[in-house]
């Protein structure tokens, strides 16, 4: 397969953690420039990777014809306008998560995507060994007709910062929300995926909490978003998603991924791991549910990678990426529902 050209916009964390590291290493990529607002960091970083160009604004990297394909390692609320454009320029483009901060804005992208391929990395958590080996034992029909999707993943508090957080985090106009939008995009992604993209919101009650006062050292001053939510969603054919996540919490770590269905039901973790397991409880005519393991192994953080291949496959095959807009439109309306159900106090229907 012929490299696809890239560039990266953004030069923070995720782009120096994650993205640089996992391009630069690929076949599937040359990375051709990167670009930030602080253009001594863009120079910077470019060197410590060996990236040959670097720009002070994404639209100078937009206009650089060798350029094919890029990344938006950006805050989510100024991230629109740079989709935008680099659609204008004829580029493919690959969005961190969240897609963006409204049901409008991807409906602007999505009119202005043409024949360009773009995706979404809430989809991350999908690329490892169990959550395909759920999804294919899902897919077969094991469960029986699903009743209960359910993700509760509670993190408590830990040791107050010895950093500023982000600005960003817990940020309405910055990012789009809070824990909903930062770690519950991932969430709705990877259920989604091992239900194979079947599930359809109908109607969603909701209600979200900010950070408790006692621990607002963890967030940076002025946040205005969820710490805390908890999302019942009624789906076509009576299936119900229960979705709630929290982070600096009152309460022990505790997290579930969970599929019910009338014959089994399917337990697994998102995250990787070693000795990761997939547990499966199968009703038995004269037992009752009986508890096996389906599946377990190592599973290295890999998941970026994988991520960024599909996207490269995906240009050079002419095909959608994992998470493309119509998916990503899905979860945004139900992040939308969310946020509106809980300013509302009263439940919202999705069409």
């Amino acid at each position: 397969m012929e490299p696809v050209r890239l560039g990266i916009v953004g030069c923070g964390v995720i782009a120096t953690a994650a993205h640089l590291p996992d391009a630069t290493k690929s076949a599937s990529f040359k990375v051709e420039a990167v670009a930030d607002v602080d253009v001594a960091r863009a120079k910077s970083v470019a060197a410590q990777f060996s990236v040959p160009n670097a720009y002070g604004t994404a639209d100078e990297l937009f206009s650089n014809p060798g350029i094919e394909a890029v990344i938006l390692a950006l805050p989510t609320g100024v991230r629109t306008p740079v989709v935008l454009s680099a659609l204008r320029h004829g580029k493919h483009v690959l969005i961190e998560k969240p897609i963006a901060t409204s049901v409008p804005d991807v409906q602007q992208i999505m009119a202005a995507a043409g024949d360009r391929v773009v995706g979404c990395l809430s989809c991350r958590y999908t690329f490892t060994d169990s959550a395909q080996r759920a999804a294919d034992y899902i897919a077969a029909g094991n469960l029986g007709n699903l009743r209960v999707v359910r993700v509760r993943a509670m993190i408590s508090a830990k040791d107050a910062p010895t950093k500023p957080p982000p600005p960003w985090r817990q940020s309405m106009r910055q990012n789009g929300g809070g824990i909903l939008v930062n770690w519950g995009c991932y969430d709705l992604d990877f259920l989604m995926y091992m239900t194979g993209w079947k599930l359809r919101p109908r109607v969603v009650l909701a209600q979200w909490w900010p950070i408790a006062e006692k621990l607002k050292a963890r967030v940076a001053p002025g946040s205005d978003a969820d710490s805390h939510f908890l999302a019942t969603v009624r789906c076509d054919d009576g299936i119900v998603l229960s979705f709630e996540r929290a982070e600096f919490c009152a309460t022990v770590d505790d997290e579930q991924w969970v599929v019910i269905g009338t014959d089994a039901s399917l337990r697994v973790r998102m995250i990787p791991g070693k000795d990761k397991v997939i547990t499966v409880d199968e009703t038995d005519a004269a037992k009752g549910a009986v508890s096996r393991t389906l599946w377990t192994g190592d599973e290295e953080h890999a998941m970026n990678r994988r991520a960024l291949e599909d996207f490269a496959q995906a240009i050079r095959g002419n095909r959608a990426p994992r998470t493309d807009l119509s998916r990503a439109l899905t979860m945004q309306k139900l992040t939308d529902a969310i946020y509106g159900s809980a300013k509302s106090g009263r439940a919202v229907e999705l069409a």
